[in-house]
C-alpha cells in the first residue's frame, strides 16, 4: 500500500493516540488544512481503514497498514551519543567549500524537526554537502528508506564511504560539485533534502535550485541559513525566490542550529582579514548560528539555469558573492 503524505500523517497520529482515536478537530490541528483532512479521512473510510462518527476518527484494520508506520523512534539521546563517536573521528572545515560543522546539539535539533514532521520515516533523503555528517545522524535513527549525499570534498567522500558499511542504513555518496548539473536519475526522486549552503544569496539559491530539482512533488527542503552573514534584504530575496520556485515555507526556527566553536579566528570567520583591528580573539562560546527553514514543494516550476564560466569550477563563497 502506497500512502500519500497526508494519509501517512493521519495514520501516524491515530496510531499514537489513546485507543487509536482522535476528534476531527485534534486531527486537523496535527495534520493541516481542515478541508483536506476531512476529504482524506472520508476517502480512507471508503477503504475500510477508518471509522467516522460523532466528530471522531478511529483507526480500523491496522493489519492492512504498512508495517513501517509502527516503527518506534530511537531516543534522540542514544542517536546523538552514537553520532558523537563518528563526529570525533572526522572534522571538516575547509574554507574552500565554506565548511563549518554543526555542533551535536545543532544536529539533535535538526533531527528533532525531521522526526516530528515525519520527514525521515520511510523517506528517500538527500544531503547536499555533508561536512556536518548529517547523513550519518539520519542513518543512526534507522528511519529513512534511503540516504544519499552529493559532495565535492574528497575528504568527506572518503570518510562517508568508509563509514557507510557499519551504519544501520548505508549511505550512497555521489561526487558532485553543485555548479554542475545533477545526474538525471536523481531528478524528482527524493522526499527530503537537507542542506547548509554557503552564506551568500547566490550560494543559497544554487543549493535550493539543485534540491528542488531532486524533490518529488510534496517533498520537503530543509535549509539552514544565517543572520550572522546574511542581511534582512538578502533573506527577502531568498524567501521570495523560494516561493517563486514552487515552495511554501512551513517552519522558520530561528537560531536553531549552533555551529562548532573554532579556536582559530581565521577558521571561525571566513573574512577574518576584513575585521577591524580591535577584534583579535575568537569567541569563547558558540556564536555562529543558523535558522532552520522547512519548505514543501507544492508546485513544480521551471527553474533558472546556473551558468558556469569554467567547467569543474570550485564552489566557494568568493565565487558566489
Amino acid at each position: 500500500m502506497t500512502l500519500s503524505h497526508l494519509s501517512e500523517r493521519i495514520f501516524l497520529n491515530l496510531i499514537r493516540a489513546p485507543k487509536n482515536q482522535l476528534t476531527i478537530w485534534e486531527l486537523s490541528r496535527r495534520c493541516g488544512y481542515f478541508k483536506n483532512v476531512i476529504a482524506e479521512v472520508e476517502k480512507l473510510k471508503k477503504q475500510n481503514l477508518l471509522d467516522l462518527q460523532n466528530s471522531s476518527v478511529k483507526l480500523k484494520n491496522k493489519k492492512l497498514l504498512p508495517q513501517y508506520l509502527f516503527k518506534k523512534n530511537r531516543p534522540l539521546s542514544s542517536v546523538i551519543s552514537d553520532f558523537k563517536k563518528y563526529a570525533t573521528r572526522a572534522r571538516f572545515d575547509s574554507l574552500k567549500y565554506d565548511q563549518l560543522s554543526l555542533s551535536p546539539s545543532g544536529i539533535k535539533n535538526k533531527l528533532s524537526s525531521l522526526i516530528h514532521n515525519g520527514d525521515l520515516l520511510n523517506r528517500r533523503v538527500l544531503c547536499l554537502g555533508d561536512d556536518d555528517l548529517m547523513s550519518v545522524a539520519c542513518s543512526l535513527t534507522r528511519l529513512p528508506a534511503k540516504i544519499s549525499v552529493f559532495e565535492a570534498e574528497m575528504s568527506v567522500i572518503k570518510f562517508l564511504k568508509s563509514t557507510s558499511p557499519r551504519l544501520p542504513i548505508p549511505i550512497q555518496v555521489i561526487k558532485l560539485n553543485l555548479l554542475n548539473s545533477i545526474p538525471k536519475n536523481h531528478g524528482g526522486y527524493y522526499d527530503t533534502i537537507i542542506t547548509e549552503p554557503p552564506e551568500t544569496i547566490a550560494g543559497t539559491l544554487l543549493f535550493a535550485n539543485r534540491g528542488i530539482k531532486c524533490l518529488k512533488k510534496e517533498g520537503v527542503l530543509y535549509l539552514g541559513i544565517t543572520e550572522n552573514t546574511l542581511s534582512k534584504e538578502s533573506w527577502r530575496i531568498i524567501e521570495s525566490t523560494l516561493t517563486d520556485w514552487g515552495l511554501v515555507i512551513t517552519d522558520i526556527l530561528r537560531n536553531y542550529e549552533e555551529y562548532s566553536l573554532e579556536k582559530n579566528l581565521s577558521r571561525s570567520w571566513k573574512d577574518a582579514e576584513k575585521l577591524p583591528p580591535w577584534i583579535t580573539k575568537p569567541s569563547k562560546y558558540p556564536w555562529f548560528v543558523s535558522t532552520l527553514i522547512r519548505a514543501e514543494l507544492i508546485q513544480k516550476s521551471k527553474l533558472p539555469v546556473f551558468k558556469i564560466k569554467k567547467p569543474n569550477q570550485d564552489l566557494s563563497s568568493k565565487l558566489l558573492n
